[in-house]
């Protein structure tokens, strides 16, 4: 019997994916950082590897509402997850 691989909601489209093929955000204090390994503990949320979902999340304001965050820097946000997608090693 094949293993099924979880699956998870992005919360800028709103989409369903594989939970490899989404970039799993995180909470850490008051920073939001982006989980590579996707196995760091707390509460995550998950977005598609593309621009257009991050700007809904941001539009939104779904990353802190997900995350029961205050502030989003989001342009740090928009840089960490640009450079992830460049070179994802």
């Amino acid at each position: 019997m094949p293993l099924v691989e979880p699956v998870r909601t992005c919360v800028g489209c709103r989409g369903r994916e594989n939970k490899s093929d989404l970039i799993r955000l995180v909470r850490s204090g008051e920073a939001i950082v982006v989980d590579v390994r996707q196995s760091r503990p707390g509460r995550g949320v998950y977005l598609h590897p593309r621009p257009q979902c991050w700007e809904q999340a941001f539009r939104r304001r779904a990353l802190a509402r997900g995350l029961q965050a205050g502030n989003v820097d989001q342009d740090r946000l928009r840089t960490e997850l640009a450079e992830l997608i460049i070179d994802p090693s």
